[in-house]
């Protein structure tokens, strides 16, 4: 009777959890991308899969605001998170 009781609670912290999982994945995946483009040799990037080059300091660029997004996604699910932990006491 209790988990059904608490259910609403878990209903209510899904999204932020899955909010800081999508943010963690985004960060893990651009700082592995951005480690890709900065160690190649020539000047030029193959993005998004061959489809066109682009010059590699701006898909540098490009990672790295993906990168600040996943920051920014990660801070607001956790206050999120802290907010309703502290509505519950």
């Amino acid at each position: 009777m209790e988990i059904i009781g608490q259910q609403s609670n878990l209903r209510q912290l899904i999204w932020p959890l899955i909010g800081l999982i999508i943010s963690t994945g985004l960060m893990v995946a651009s700082l592995w991308q951005i480690e890709i483009a900065v160690a190649l040799p020539n000047e030029h990037f193959d993005f998004p899969f061959y489809l066109m080059k682009v010059n590699k300091w701006w898909i540098r660029d490009f990672w790295y605001l993906v990168n600040m997004s996943s920051w920014l996604l990660g801070i607001i699910s956790t206050a999120f998170l802290v907010d309703q932990q502290n509505r519950s006491r």
